[in-house]
């Protein structure tokens, strides 16, 4: 239960600037000093006392913001959109930016803490690959960002080559990466202090393949989302 501080107007001639300031919204003030949170009318239906209020009576969205968005349509990359192996991968020009799990998100006030996560199966699909030819290696990183800074904790890969006999080495995953299996990326960061206005959750790959078929080298994602959780 949400309890409202005394007002004490400073003089008693009325004075609507005041009164807007002091009693109805004031920005500089947490919101629950001012009205500006109330759904509905300061009358015995929305207020239980003089001084208190329940939650129902908040108005939405005044202490926190959610969204949340899902696909079930396949998206796909191909290696050859990225130069197969060429480039590093450093910068979001050598990337591919992936349309379904990029959401941009308006906070309609100061954050204190910003929650953000993607879930998404992604498939090495195409060619199954094997080990008669030690050249033969691919994988994919993924890299999120939020707000334009790119997190170093949700960085990854998926599995090095969809080899499926060769015995396991630091540059193959056999079994993990055959075409069949799909790997489920699960990942989640918080940001503090997130200014009002658009913020962006991005998620890009970038293809490091190695072999004469690079061309044909691409990763699926069926199905996955992103959400995000604001606190004032």
């Amino acid at each position: 239960m949400s309890t409202l501080p005394a007002k004490t107007l400073v003089s008693s001639t009325v004075s609507p600037a005041e009164m807007y300031d002091k009693l109805i919204y004031n920005p500089s003030l947490p919101p629950h000093e001012t009205f500006e949170v109330m759904h509905g009318g300061m009358d015995a239906n929305n207020v239980v006392t003089n001084t208190e209020f329940p939650a129902w009576a908040m108005q939405y969205g005044n202490f926190a913001q959610g969204h949340q968005y899902i696909f079930d349509q396949t998206e796909w990359v191909y290696a050859r959109q990225l130069g197969g192996g060429g480039g590093s991968g450093s910068v979001i020009s050598e990337r591919a930016v992936l349309a379904q799990l990029t959401s941009n998100v308006f906070i309609p006030w100061d954050a204190s803490v910003v929650m953000f996560g993607v879930q998404c199966f992604f498939q090495q699909d195409a060619t199954v690959w094997d080990n008669t030819l030690t050249a033969q290696k691919e994988y994919w990183d993924y890299r999120i960002e939020f707000g334009g800074t790119t997190y170093q904790g949700l960085y990854g890969r998926l599995p090095h080559s969809r080899t499926t006999t060769a015995t396991p080495t630091s540059s193959t995953d056999p079994g993990y990466a055959a075409e069949p299996r799909w790997r489920f990326v699960s990942k989640f960061g918080m940001a503090k202090n997130v200014s009002k206005g658009h913020n962006r959750v991005r998620v890009s790959l970038w293809a490091g393949v190695f072999a004469d078929d690079y061309a044909k080298a691409k990763v699926a994602m069926p199905t996955g989302g992103v959400w995000m959780l604001a606190l004032r």
